[in-house]
């Protein structure tokens, strides 16, 4: 992880760092568990309540990375292990037409087409009490079904892509490759992709399904974020 200011992250999922954090205090020795509690109690003790909430939120983050990385269970895009770390351009958007809301990053390397989604409430600076779904919103549990809700939106009411066809009726198995790909191909919002740091669990890594096989030869993954940030060049 780069080394940045709280103001530099777009999002931390706080429901995935805090047990990952409980599992690295489990492992260390007794002592340096009661010098890592320490140092939280110091964080804690300084700045006012949402800085300091978010600074330690921050610390564990660092921990877990490191933690994790040392268990060897951190992957690539392109090669993903239990959880993927990679710096990529990736488009960004903001959807409410799935419950709970989620934030969305979208792109590929020469490899890999990837996609992830996360619990808009826990974009830094929003209130997870406040962040609603919108009307009509479909619930989601997976991040496959996050990736078919979301491709339905671009669509509307009237799939118009081949691969699409059957987006009413029972999904195949892949079906929620192919509709990653799709979102990034027809992705419309107008603004260029962004330079972003992330840290993910692997939800899924396919290789292209044959509806799309013709025009990619890219894997298809799939993941949930811990964390992102925001590269400033």
């Amino acid at each position: 992880m780069t080394s940045r200011g709280v103001a530099d992250f777009l999002y931390i999922s706080k429901a995935k760092v805090d047990p990952l954090y409980q599992q690295y205090q489990l492992e260390l020795p007794w002592l340096l568990r009661v010098i890592d509690q320490i140092g939280s109690i110091t964080v804690l003790s300084s700045g006012v309540s949402r800085n300091r909430t978010e600074a330690t939120l921050v610390r564990k983050l660092q921990r877990v990375q490191s933690f994790l990385d040392k268990k060897g269970e951190v992957g690539s895009v392109d090669k993903p292990k239990r959880y993927f770390f990679d710096r990529i351009e990736m488009h960004y958007g903001a959807f409410d037409q799935v419950d709970p809301p989620v934030m969305y990053l979208i792109g590929e390397t020469s490899q890999t087409i990837v996609a992830r989604g996360g619990q808009l409430g826990h974009v830094v600076g929003r209130d997870p009490e406040t962040t609603r779904a919108g009307q009509d919103a479909k619930f989601v549990f997976m991040e496959p079904e996050v990736a078919r809700a979301i491709r339905r939106s671009q669509l509307g009411d009237n799939p118009r892509l081949v691969t699409d066809a059957e987006f009413a009726i029972q999904a195949g198995q892949d079906q929620w490759a192919i509709d990653v790909a799709e979102t990034l191909w027809h992705w419309s919002s107008g603004i260029p992709p962004m330079m972003f740091e992330t840290l993910a669990r692997c939800d899924e890594f396919v290789p292209p399904p044959a509806q799309i096989a013709t025009r990619t030869q890219k894997n298809i993954l799939v993941g949930s974020p811990i964390f992102v940030s925001r590269i400033r060049l």
